[in-house]
C-alpha cells in the first residue's frame, strides 16, 4: 500500500466504522467493487452510500438489474429510510431485447450483453450522478458470452465513469472469481457471513486493496440491524504507548493493597485468577467502587451472571456498585456471549475510554469471553490488542479467569493468559476446622514489588476485609494444606456471614 499524496477530499462512504478503516472514506472519480456472498449486506451497504450522497448534496444514482425498484424501496422502509434525493434505476434485460430475445440467428448472449452495457451506459450519462451503485456484475456476467468480453466491457465502463468523475460501487457475488476483475478496479471490499456452531452468523468486512492510499487492513466485525450497517473497526495500537501517570489504583482494602504493593500500577494488565467463589469478582467490583469514590469512571463487563445479581449480590456485602452506577460512574453491561462478536466487544470499550473517559475496566469473566470467541485461536492475540490500546489510555484492565474442579483446572485456551498480564492474582480455598476459607496472593507483579505472602479473604455484610499473611500454613496453594502451628489468625470481628 501506498499513501495518498493527493488533496482530493474523500468521498464518505455512509457507515461511519467504514470510513474508520478507510480513513475517512473512498478516494474520488474510480470505481470499486464490493464481493460477498448473497444475504452478506452488499445492498444494504449499496443503500447506505447512495443515501449518504444525496444527504450531501450529490447526485445518486442506484441501478440496479437484479430487484426491482419496489423491491429496492421495500428493503428502505425496512430500515426505516427515504430515498428521496436517490433515483433508483432498474436495469431489465428482457424489456431491453424485446421481441428480439426470441430471435434465433444470433445467440441471445451476442444481443443481450452489448445493448444491456448501451443501455446502462445511456442511463449513467444521461444521470451524470456523482456516485453510482450498480448491482450487480453477476447478472452482466452471466450475459457475456465469454470472460474475456466481460472484462473489456467492464474496463470501458470504469473507465468511462473515472472520465465522467463519479465514484461507484460494482456488486458481485463471491461465488465469482475476481482476479480477473481486481486489476479492473481501484479497490475491493469483502464483505464474509461465517455461520456459527451456536448463534447468529458472524459478519466481517475486509478491504484487499485500495489504490493510492493507505486503509486499515485485516477482517473487521459488522452488524446488519434495522437503520442499516455498523462496522467495528478492529482496534490497532501503532507505536509505543503514551506516558501513563506513575501511580496506583488502590481498592480501599488495606491488607489487599499492601499485599499487591500499595495498589495495581495504572494502566496495567491484571489477572485474578483462581477457583470459583473464590472472592474474584467481588474483590474487582470492590476496586471499581474505589475508583468510583475517587471520582473516576468503571466499566464491568459481565458475561457470568445478570447484571441484576451483581448488583444485588455486591450490595449484600457493603459494596455499593449500584449507587454508583445510578449516578454514571460505574456502567455495568450484561453481554450474552452467543450474540456477541469480538470488534464489537472491542468497539463498545473504545467508545466508553474515549466518550465516558473510563479509567478501569472489568472483564468479568475471561471464561465467558472465550465463549464469545468465533476463533477461540486468536483469542491472546485479541486481548494483547485490547490490552495494549487501553494501557496507552490509562486504562487499568482486571480480567477474571476461573479455574474449576478440586485442583483448579483451567481451559487450555486460556490457560496461557497470564503472560500477556502485568500482574497475576492468585485465589484459592484452604479448610480450617471444618471451614472452607479463601485466600490471596500475587504471583507475578511487573510495577513493582509485591509481598510473597499468602492473606485470607473474608466476604461479609460489613464488606471485604484482607488479613494478615498465613505463616502457619504450608502447601495452601497445593490443594492440600498443612498446618504447622495451631495459632491460626481468627475471622475479623463482625464478619461470620461469608455471603458471595
Amino acid at each position: 500500500m501506498s499513501t495518498s499524496t493527493t488533496d482530493d477530499p474523500r468521498v464518505p462512504s455512509g457507515l461511519h466504522g467504514l470510513d474508520d478503516i478507510l480513513h475517512g472514506g473512498l478516494p474520488p472519480g474510480h470505481s470499486y467493487l464490493v464481493h460477498g456472498q448473497p444475504g452478506s449486506g452488499k445492498t444494504t451497504l449499496g443503500m447506505q452510500f447512495a443515501m449518504e450522497g444525496a444527504r450531501r448534496g450529490e447526485k445518486a444514482l442506484y441501478v440496479t438489474n437484479c430487484e426491482t425498484v419496489g423491491q429496492i424501496e421495500f428493503m428502505a422502509r425496512g430500515h426505516g429510510w427515504s430515498l428521496d434525493g436517490v433515483d433508483v434505476h432498474y436495469l431489465d434485460t428482457g424489456e431491453i431485447l424485446g421481441e428480439e430475445g426470441e430471435q434465433s440467428l444470433f445467440h441471445v448472449n451476442e444481443v443481450a450483453f452489448p445493448r444491456t452495457l448501451d443501455t446502462l451506459a445511456k442511463a449513467v450519462d444521461e444521470a451524470r450522478p456523482d456516485r453510482l451503485v450498480l448491482d450487480s456484475l453477476t447478472e452482466l456476467r452471466l450475459l457475456a458470452a465469454e470472460p474475456r468480453a466481460f472484462r473489456r466491457e467492464l474496463l470501458s465502463l470504469t473507465r468511462f465513469l473515472t472520465e465522467m468523475g463519479c465514484t461507484s460501487l460494482l456488486f458481485d457475488d463471491a461465488s465469482a472469481d475476481v482476479s480477473t476483475l481486481a486489476s479492473v478496479v481501484n479497490g475491493l471490499v469483502d464483505l464474509e457471513q461465517v455461520p456459527r456452531n451456536y448463534g447468529p452468523d458472524r459478519r466481517r468486512v475486509r478491504v484487499r486493496k485500495l489504490r493510492g492510499t493507505d486503509f486499515r487492513s485485516g477482517y473487521h466485525d459488522f452488524r446488519i440491524q434495522r437503520g442499516g450497517i455498523r462496522v467495528f473497526p478492529r482496534i490497532e495500537q501503532n507505536g509505543q504507548r503514551d506516558e501513563v501517570a506513575d501511580d496506583r489504583l488502590c481498592s480501599g482494602v488495606a491488607g489487599l493493597d499492601e499485599l499487591i504493593g500499595d495498589g495495581i500500577v495504572r494502566g496495567s494488565s491484571v489477572l485474578f485468577q483462581g477457583s470459583t467463589g473464590g472472592g474474584k469478582s467481588t474483590l474487582a467490583a470492590q476496586f471499581a467502587v474505589a475508583a468510583a469514590e475517587r471520582g473516576e469512571s468503571s466499566t464491568i463487563c459481565v458475561f457470568d451472571e445478570s447484571r441484576g445479581m451483581l448488583l444485588k449480590r455486591t450490595e449484600s456485602l457493603g459494596i455499593d456498585v449500584r449507587r454508583h452506577a445510578e449516578e454514571g460512574r460505574i456502567d455495568v453491561i450484561e453481554i450474552d456471549p452467543a450474540e456477541l462478536t469480538p470488534g464489537e466487544f472491542s468497539h463498545r470499550i473504545r467508545r466508553d475510554v474515549e466518550e465516558r473517559g473510563i479509567r478501569l475496566l472489568v472483564i468479568d469473566s475471561l471464561n465467558g469471553y472465550v465463549h464469545a470467541m468465533a476463533d477461540e485461536r486468536m483469542l491472546l492475540v485479541h486481548l494483547h490488542e485490547l490490552s495494549s490500546y487501553l494501557g496507552s489510555h490509562g486504562v487499568t484492565v482486571l480480567s477474571i479467569l476461573a479455574e474449576h474442579g478440586a485442583l483448579g483446572a483451567v481451559a487450555s485456551t486460556v490457560e496461557d493468559l497470564s503472560y500477556i498480564s502485568d500482574a497475576v492474582l492468585y485465589f484459592r480455598h484452604f479448610e480450617y476446622a471444618g471451614e472452607v476459607r479463601r485466600c490471596v496472593s500475587v504471583h507475578k507483579n511487573r510495577g513493582g514489588g509485591h509481598e510473597h505472602t499468602i492473606r485470607e479473604i473474608e466476604l461479609g455484610s460489613r464488606g471485604v476485609h484482607v488479613g494478615e499473611p498465613l505463616r502457619n500454613f504450608r502447601g495452601v496453594l497445593s490443594g492440600s494444606p498443612e498446618y504447622v502451628s495451631d495459632d491460626i489468625p481468627e475471622r475479623g470481628e463482625g464478619r461470620d456471614d461469608d455471603r458471595i
